[in-house]
């Protein structure tokens, strides 16, 4: 499973949260800055356990050219874990180009690691959890539900979101055969596994995932699925009462969940639809220009207006008279829009970039095993959160760097790692792994 953790005190928290915490401490005089450090960590004791359990329970089919299965070891699968996240940075047409003896597509890396016969039989054999596992009758999601519980836990704990919080939903491909997959057709993917996800919207952070959730298609409450998506992720990453301020598109925003945001101390901007309960029916903007408003005694104001088409925005924390002077334009002319317009734009990238991130070095391939599937954008995930925590500490790097330094420490045994980097406290084993930010390796960032 993975884990992806940090020592407490470098969680930083908003201004309402308590109490409050200093993120950096730094020196005068130079410069230097004393950085506390974050540690990127895959627990493989468990996977080691399940693909061991699994491969007894389902023995892999003889074959005369492969090797009959061995029990691996924590070492093993982090390796086959490197390797999986190497492939993202050196995308193949399938993966036994990687073996290849053709030069225009050798790598030694993966042949020196491992043979791809023994690459295979890991595949097959990958496991998260027990099938025999009691969890399974009630539980859809049990067979990644150690990965998840972690992930949860770690995401949580690693880092505490800023002012602004985006929440949106994902659409990992996947076109297998699955009840939960759903046809999204704005979406690139289209067809996939739909995740509810809770990011950070402010400054370098954006784009840290503080919260999931995996749609299994049980959302069954007494209140809107809509809703119960927000209050679930609100409440998994521990954010009411804390003063943050909330934005999501019209699939969630109703008058009846900014009312409830804003019992738990949370403000909230989205756009909403007019058919909603307990919208006003007489909004009414007819050209380019027009705006309407209403507001209520509760502090709630909802603003229609119209630009290429109408557009409605529901909003807890602004008035509805605030406009804002945008940069020129190509033409030169001066452009104002509403706060609340501009606050709403700013504050939806949190989803948008995390989704992006993933597609620069995707770990995920083809298969037809659903949890295997979503383990790897998991995985996707918890690179791009280290990542994201590395750049907001300060330190210019790329997503790649952190990416091959996972690679390198997790295929490299301790006793050959450098001395140079050994003092550093980059350790061989991904478990004890640490990076120091502003430490990097030029061989790693390229």
């Amino acid at each position: 499973m993975i884990l992806l953790s940090t020592p407490t005190s470098l969680c930083r928290r908003s201004p309402a949260a308590t109490p409050p915490a200093t993120p950096l401490d730094r020196k005068d005089g130079k410069g230097d800055s004393r950085r506390r450090t974050y540690r990127v960590a895959m627990d493989s004791a468990t996977l080691m356990t399940e693909s061991n359990l699994y491969a007894e329970q389902h023995p892999p089919t003889h074959s005369l050219h492969m090797k009959p299965w061995e029990n691996t070891s924590v070492e093993e699968l982090q390796k086959y874990i490197g390797l999986r996240l190497l492939m993202g940075v050196q995308p193949r047409p399938t993966y036994r180009f990687y073996w290849s003896e053709n030069l225009l597509v050798y790598s030694n890396v993966f042949r020196q690691t491992m043979t791809r016969d023994r690459y295979d039989l890991l595949t097959a054999n990958l496991h998260f959890s027990n099938n025999e596992d009691p969890a399974a009758t009630d539980d859809r999601l049990w067979k990644l539900r150690p990965v998840i519980d972690s992930l949860q836990r770690n995401f949580k704990e690693v880092f505490t979101p800023e002012k602004n919080i985006a929440v949106d939903e994902s659409l990992w491909a996947y076109r297998g055969r699955h009840h939960a997959v759903q046809y999204n057709p704005s979406k690139r993917a289209r067809f996939g596994m739909k995740v509810y996800k809770l990011c950070s919207s402010d400054g370098k952070a954006a784009g840290y995932t503080s919260e999931f959730k995996v749609y299994m298609g049980q959302d069954r409450s007494d209140v809107p699925a809509s809703m119960k998506a927000v209050v679930d992720l609100m409440h998994g990453a521990e954010l009411f009462e804390k003063g943050y301020q909330l934005y999501h598109d019209n699939w969630y925003s109703s008058p009846t969940l900014f009312h409830y945001l804003q019992s738990r101390k949370t403000h909230a901007v989205g756009t909403v639809r007019l058919n909603r309960k307990f919208m006003p029916k007489d909004l009414s903007v007819k050209k380019k220009g027009d705006t309407d408003v209403r507001t209520s005694r509760a502090g709630m104001m909802v603003m229609s207006l119209f630009d290429k088409k109408q557009v409605n925005i529901l909003s807890t924390m602004h008035r509805g008279d605030e406009i804002v002077d945008l940069p020129l334009n190509r033409r030169g002319e001066v452009r104002r829009k509403p706060e609340c317009v501009v606050d709403y734009n700013n504050g939806m990238k949190g989803v948008d970039k995390s989704d992006q991130f993933a597609q620069s070095y995707p770990a995920e391939r083809k298969t037809n095993k659903w949890y295997v599937k979503l383990f790897y954008n998991l995985l996707d995930m918890t690179i791009i959160n280290a990542h994201t925590v590395h750049r907001w500490l300060g330190v210019k790097t790329r997503s790649i760097g952190v990416i091959l330094h996972c690679v390198r420490a997790a295929r490299t045994p301790p006793r050959l790692i450098r001395p140079w980097r050994a003092s550093l406290g980059l350790r061989g084993s991904l478990p004890e792994m640490i990076l120091r930010p502003g430490i990097a390796d030029p061989e790693d960032l390229g």
